[in-house]
């Protein structure tokens, strides 16, 4: 009995949370027989691929999306993302023209703006887009990129700085901690970075990066 196209969606999605790509592929294979044009079957197919390793049906099912629902920002800032992986500007700018207009405030579009900043060598600009992208969206991953970005312009005080205020801001965040540590230790802070490891490793005992530098 051939599943309908609701169901197929549900199997789908729970074989992505699973990281099961291949079945999640196979499954939405079978949605996109009984519903060609569903573009959130395309997008669904799209992160199948991403997984499989597959940047060539990763694109094309992210193109496909946004052909069929344009005013879909989500896939629009993935398929931006691979664009950059490309350094492919002509590809990221047309993405950027149209999220723009659909998510202007949007972290990612900001980041993804810094990005072609950056490939366009305007440092600057691209600090200042980071920095916003950081007002709106005060994530860890963000504030990663800020600090990276803050010690290439040559503020390894601003980095330290910001790193350091989010670590006593969010205590238990072992992915900020850990890249504390490694900053200490590329500044030969060395005393700080094994505080920071053996905090780390208070945490999560079994944390790579702490044990290989204790």
């Amino acid at each position: 009995q051939k599943s309908s196209p609701a169901a197929l969606g549900v199997i789908a999605m729970t074989h992505l949370a699973k990281k099961e790509y291949k079945e999640a592929r196979i499954t939405l294979e079978k949605l996109l027989v009984q519903q060609p044009d569903a573009a959130d079957a395309h997008q669904l197919l799209a992160r199948a691929y991403a997984g499989l390793k597959d940047p060539g049906r990763t694109k094309a099912e992210l193109q496909k999306t946004v052909e069929l629902a344009p005013n879909n920002w989500s896939a629009r800032i993935a398929l931006a993302r691979l664009f950059l992986l490309e350094k492919n500007k002509v590809g990221v700018q047309e993405q950027l023209k149209e999220l723009k207009q659909l998510a202007p405030d949007n972290a990612d579009v900001l980041l993804i703006e810094a990005s072609m900043a950056k490939l366009d060598a305007r440092p600057k600009e691209a600090l200042s887009l980071t920095e916003k992208a950081f007002e709106k969206s005060p994530t860890t991953s963000t504030m990663l990129i800020l600090a990276s970005q803050k010690k290439e312009m040559g503020d390894r005080e601003g980095a330290q700085q910001l790193q350091e205020g989010w670590v006593e801001k969010y205590p238990d965040d072992i992915l900020a901690r850990t890249a504390l540590a490694g900053f200490y230790a590329a500044s030969r802070q060395e005393d700080m970075a094994i505080k920071q490891y053996s905090r780390v490793l208070e945490k999560n005992g079994n944390n790579i990066v702490a044990l290989n530098n204790l």
